[in-house]
C-alpha cells in the first residue's frame, strides 16, 4: 500500500560546530548532563513547487554547552556551539486530501519527521568528536509546529 503522503529525501543542509578547548570541556569523558545543554529550534516555512507538485520543509537546532567559569562564578563559559539544519522533499497524491488536511500535513508532519533525521546527526557528529553519549531533551515537535507555522502561509513557488 503506498502513501498519499510520501517522503521523497532529506538533506543536512547546514551544519557549523564549534568548541572552545577548555579543560574543563577537553576533560570530560562520561555524559554531559541533558540539563545543561541549552536547545533551541527553529521551523522553517514549508514551500510548494507547482513545477515539481512538491513540498519542501525544513528545521534548524541550536545546541549551546556553557559551564560557569571556574574564577567568576557570575560568569558563564560558551564551551560549544552547533548549529545544523534540514531539508525534506515531500509529495502528496493530487487530489487525495482536502485542502485544509493537506496544509496541515505538511505543517505539523514535516517537521516531526524530519527531526529523527537531524537529531542522529548531530548525535553521531558529537560522539565522533569525542564527546560520551549525548542525549538531548525530548521535544513535542508537534505541539512547536501547531504554534509556530499554525499562521504561517506555505510559500508556493513556480
Amino acid at each position: 500500500m503506498i502513501s498519499e503522503f510520501q517522503f521523497k529525501s532529506y538533506k543536512i543542509d547546514r551544519f557549523n560546530y564549534q568548541m572552545s578547548p577548555y579543560f574543563q570541556l577537553l576533560e570530560v569523558n562520561e555524559p554531559i548532563d541533558q540539563n545543561l545543554w541549552e536547545v533551541q529550534i527553529g521551523l522553517r516555512q514549508p514551500v510548494f513547487s507547482k513545477k515539481q507538485k512538491a513540498y519542501i520543509g525544513g528545521l534548524d537546532i541550536r545546541l549551546r554547552l556553557e559551564l560557569p567559569d571556574a574564577q567568576d562564578k557570575e560568569k558563564k563559559l560558551e564551551l560549544l556551539k552547533l548549529e545544523a539544519g534540514i531539508a525534506g522533499l515531500f509529495v502528496v497524491i493530487e487530489g487525495k486530501f482536502e485542502k485544509k488536511i493537506e496544509e496541515r500535513l505538511v505543517k505539523y508532519q514535516i517537521p516531526a519527521l524530519l527531526l529523527p533525521y537531524l537529531r542522529g546527526t548531530i548525535t553521531s557528529f558529537l560522539s565522533n568528536a569525542g564527546f560520551a553519549s549525548v542525549i538531548l531533551p525530548l521535544i513535542n515537535i508537534h505541539a512547536l509546529a501547531k504554534e509556530y507555522l499554525n499562521d504561517i502561509d506555505i510559500e508556493i513557488i513556480d
